[in-house]
């Protein structure tokens, strides 16, 4: 049996650093696909991209989806927009993809 997540987003997101309103189109269900669709590719490398016109909802559903699978993967989250304080853009990914490894090292079993 897989992981367990909360996919009830119909109520505001509480205890992060910028709330997150519910969800009132009913989006939770195309991140519990994508979840279970991206956990067949365990050992492959993949890309993702998800399109849509400015104001759509992109940066809530993706910030709501990290926020519902970080626990039980490794995830990041990286607002380019937000932390745009270098000319290197690799040193803003990098920074993002060390920051959200934290949680795994902290409870994986090696001792990291």
């Amino acid at each position: 049996m897989g992981p367990e997540y909360d996919w009830n987003w119909s109520n505001d997101q509480k205890g992060v650093a910028e709330p997150l309103p519910g969800d009132q189109l009913g989006r939770a269900k195309y991140a519990q696909f994508l979840t279970g669709y991206l956990a067949g590719f365990v050992n492959e490398s993949y890309v993702m991209n998800l399109n849509a016109e400015w104001g759509a909802g992109k940066s809530w559903f993706l910030q709501r989806w990290y926020h519902t699978v970080k626990a039980q993967h490794p995830a990041a989250y990286i607002d380019a927009w937000k932390n745009d304080f270098s000319d290197d853009p690799l040193l803003t990914v990098a920074s993002g993809l060390l920051e959200g490894s934290f949680g795994v090292f902290r409870s994986s079993k090696c001792g990291c």
